[in-house]
């Protein structure tokens, strides 16, 4: 064995704590211990009382001091294995264990460092993300939540450039800068960055963070480092929420050329995920609120449109509306231009800047913008005014042009503008619920103006046509009342009335000329402009009679006035051209087709009072003859005859001649010839008539028809002209009243002529031919067939039976009411009559219920 071997096994190098132990205790305890002893032994202090005592309480504090030393050497051995579990994988063990615990402690006092490094990151993390949800909850903007994100992301990664790019619309086309730190005076907040030049679009397009090392070395983009980037290296991290990137934080190194890696973009994406979930919540409560603001803007432009009932909308008062609510510094409400087709025209314009903008400003409109916009009939963003060549929004920053729909159809342009930047995408569907508003403001507008022209024309017309009607049915009065309210209605400087006579038109009447009308002034139909409307029965306008080919010089010649423009109307009745009005020069302007309305109006008035008048004696006429027809008529047949006569005949139905089934019911007084004799004549004929009254009242009480007065009685029937179920049942009751009335009748002729008379009632039912009877010179309306005949024989059967009443089986099957008969053998009495059954009529036992 070598020296140097030797020398390292009795060297402490590499040697157990429990060997260094032993070394320590043989130093410290026993080579005192045996000193102590050769001490003693050679000066024989062993027989000293003391030595004993002192010696056995060495011994014991030298074990308790050893065993307390183990104990140490035991816990710093057990410390020193469980640091070397600990950081085994990291150290190779050297043998000597105190070096080796050093180590331990060395490695693990590091960890303990980069832990609280760590820990401290995270608390900075956590500190920014609490102070940005506090931050939430004090600040007003969301972009206050990203500049200070921005400024802590710097501070967390020691970067000192940033900025914070959001994207201008989902289009992709720019960013704008929203908030920057350490790049004064190269770019501002708000300015735009080309999304497809920009490295930050591959943070967006990709949606996770770029870290660039080395932006020169890097193949992915192949370009040189800006000085706007500060140095080679950067970070650009997506600013995400739920709806997508919305926008891209940048931060870089000016002072320090230290590269970024890719755990330091992890480190910020918690912070930026939480600014960003802050951010939108902002955004949310924002635009929660701002809808919130336009949705009471929408309300408000709902009751400006439904306003009152016939009362004009304020255009200007929703305009007003929509400028405060959105916040913008020019509002107009432009629409076409009727008097020049294919412009436009501004209705009402609010700029809060003023400028030479007003109402009334007239544009071109081919080629312009509000051109395109009528044409493709959807909403136009422009972000940058200056691009357009349109005077209305020359300096301003952005506008929207929305447009105006009448009847589904674009018929203006809403254009609103702000001078500076302004999110125009996030309104636009309230600018075109806004553009619907003032579209139907207007409409309700044009309504009313329309109604309320209609309602003047028709006061116009009600007032000519009730001064027509209540004045006179004459002609010629009618003509000239109607050229007096026309010259009242109608702002023209002269007007004539022509009437149609054959084949040419007369002037009739007129106002504002002094002047006999002259034969030449005659024209032909389809001459001249009053010809060719008389002609066609179609209106005409004429405002420049120098353009028109059917203007006639000689005109103005006759009537002493230089004629610049013309208006003429058909004049109609009973969808016949009878006439024309013609009105010439307009005092201003122009004649329209309101104008041509409200005439066209008058004429149809004038049209009807001439058809009134003329139809007034025909009328007259009508109803002379109706009251001497009813006069002379009702002496012959019952009113309901008259009535249904003079109601076919007003219906166009002659009263012709028809085949019906009438009951039949003839009274005839006995003896009338034997009374003459002993009363004389002019009784006889007093006493008859008497009869008569009396017997034919009772007949047109029971909706029955005198017919005919055969000798001393009369035929009657029941069911014409108007029929019915009830034609048998009512006969019989007039046959049943007349056998009780004839006992009053004769106390009053016995009273008035001293005699008393008896009759004898007969009934049948059958079909006769029932109508107007005669010739031209004589006409009955009467009942003629073999029924009739039938009863005036049956009449001779009845002189047997004084005040009876005899009926057929007809009548009897065609009542409805149940009868009180007593059958008669005819062929005892009559054999002539045949086989037909006779029945003596005693009364109803129980009536029909539809009689009752």
């Amino acid at each position: 064995m070598s020296f140097k071997k030797r020398l390292e096994g009795i060297s402490l190098e590499n040697k157990s704590l429990y060997y260094k132990l032993q070394i320590i205790f043989s130093f410290f305890f026993l080579i005192p211990t045996a000193g102590f002893f050769w001490f003693v032994d050679k000066h024989n202090l062993l027989n000293d009382v003391y030595i004993l005592p002192l010696l056995a309480v060495f011994l014991i504090f030298s074990f308790f001091s050893f065993n307390l030393l183990r104990n140490i050497i035991d816990r710093i051995a057990a410390a020193s294995r469980d640091a070397s579990k600990i950081v085994e994988a990291e150290t190779v063990s050297e043998g000597d264990e105190l070096r080796e615990m050093s180590r331990h402690l060395k490695i693990l006092d590091k960890r303990l460092r980069d832990a609280l490094h760590g820990v401290e990151e995270r608390s900075s993390e956590i500190a920014t993300m609490r102070d940005l949800l506090e931050l939430s909850y004090a600040a007003s903007a969301p972009d206050e939540i990203l500049h200070y994100t921005l400024k802590r992301v710097l501070k967390l990664t020691k970067a000192d450039i940033g900025s914070v790019l959001m994207l201008e619309n989902s289009k992709m086309d720019a960013f704008i800068v929203q908030s920057n730190i350490g790049l004064e005076g190269r770019i501002k907040a708000g300015d735009r960055v080309a999304f497809s030049t920009s490295i930050a679009k591959y943070a967006v397009v990709n949606r996770t963070p770029l870290v660039v090392r080395d932006i020169e070395q890097d193949g992915r983009f192949g370009r040189k480092s800006l000085p706007r980037y500060g140095t080679k290296s950067f970070i650009c991290m997506p600013i995400k929420t739920t709806t997508g990137v919305v926008g891209v934080l940048t931060i870089t190194r000016a002072k320090d050329e230290t590269p970024f890696i890719n755990e330091d973009a992890e480190k910020l994406k918690p912070i930026v995920s939480a600014a960003s979930f802050v951010y939108e919540n902002i955004i949310l409560l924002r635009r929660n609120e701002e809808e919130r603001g336009y949705l009471k803007s929408l309300e408000v432009v709902s009751r400006i449109v439904n306003a009152k009932p016939g009362e004009d909308v304020s255009i200007h008062a929703i305009l007003e509306e929509i400028k405060r609510a959105f916040s913008l510094d020019m509002i107009a409400a432009v629409v076409g231009d009727k008097e020049r087709p294919g412009n436009f025209l501004i209705h009402d314009v609010l700029s809060s800047a003023g400028g030479n903008i007003s109402a009334g400003a007239r544009y071109p409109g081919e080629g312009s913008i509000f051109d395109r916009v009528t044409k493709r009939q959807e909403s136009v963003i422009v972000e940058d005014c200056d691009s357009l060549p349109d005077e209305i929004v020359q300096g301003y920053k952005s506008c929207i042009f929305t447009p105006l729909r009448s009847e589904g159809d674009a018929a203006g342009v809403l254009v609103a503008a702000a001078e500076g930047r302004h999110n125009l995408y996030a309104i636009r569907k309230y600018m075109e619920i806004m553009a619907c508003g003032i579209s139907c403001a207007m409409g309700k507008n044009r309504l009313n103006s329309i109604v309320a022209k209609r309602s003047r024309e028709m006061d116009t017309v009600r007032q000519i046509g009730s001064a027509i009607a209540s004045s006179t049915f004459d002609q010629d009065k009618v003509l000239g009342y109607a050229m007096d309210m026309v010259r009242v209605a109608l702002d023209a400087e002269a007007g004539i009335l022509f009437l149609v006579d054959g084949d040419n038109l007369d002037a009739r009447s007129s106002f504002n000329l002094e002047m006999e009308f002259p034969e030449e002034f005659q024209m032909k139909l389809g001459e001249g402009v009053a010809g060719h409307v008389a002609m066609q029965g179609e209106s005409a306008i004429v405002n420049d009679v120098r353009q028109s080919p059917l203007y006639l010089d000689r005109v103005g010649e006759n009537i002493g006035i230089t004629v610049r423009s013309l208006l003429c109307v058909p004049l109609i009745s009973r969808r016949k051209v009878i006439g024309a009005i013609e009105l010439i020069n307009k005092q201003t302007g122009d004649f329209d087709a309101g104008d041509e309305d409200l005439l066209a109006s008058i004429a149809s008035a004038v049209g009807s009072a001439m058809e009134n008048a003329r139809l007034y004696g025909e009328t007259r006429h009508l109803v002379e003859h109706e009251q001497e027809l009813r006069r002379l008529f009702q002496k012959y047949v019952p009113l309901e005859v008259v009535d249904g006569v003079i109601h076919r005949d007003e219906l166009g139905k002659s009263q012709i001649e028809e085949l019906k089934r009438l009951t039949l019911l003839n009274v005839e007084m006995a003896g009338f010839s034997k009374i003459v004799e002993k009363i004389g004549t002019g009784k006889s004929v007093s006493l008859l008539n008497s009869f008569f009254s009396r017997m034919g009242n009772i007949v047109l009480k029971h909706h029955g028809t005198v017919d005919k007065y055969v000798g001393d009685g009369f035929l009657a029937f029941f069911g014409a002209p108007i029929s019915g179920t009830l034609d048998a049942d009512h006969a019989v009751a007039a046959a049943l009243e007349m056998k009780e009335t004839i006992a009053e009748i004769n106390d009053k002729n016995l009273e008035q002529f001293g005699v008393s008379v008896e009759m004898g009632i007969t009934i049948h039912t059958g079909e006769v031919i029932v109508g107007n009877i005669g010739f031209d010179r004589k006409m009955d309306y009467t009942a003629v067939g073999d029924p009739v005949n039938y009863l005036l024989r049956l009449q001779s059967l009845s002189r047997s039976f004084h005040n009876s009443v005899l009926m057929t089986e007809d009548t009897l099957a065609a009542a409805r009411s149940l009868l009180n008969v007593r059958e008669i053998n005819v062929k005892e009495i009559d054999p002539s009559l045949g086989e037909v059954n006779i029945y003596e009529l005693l009364g109803i036992l129980k009536e029909s219920v539809d009689r009752i």
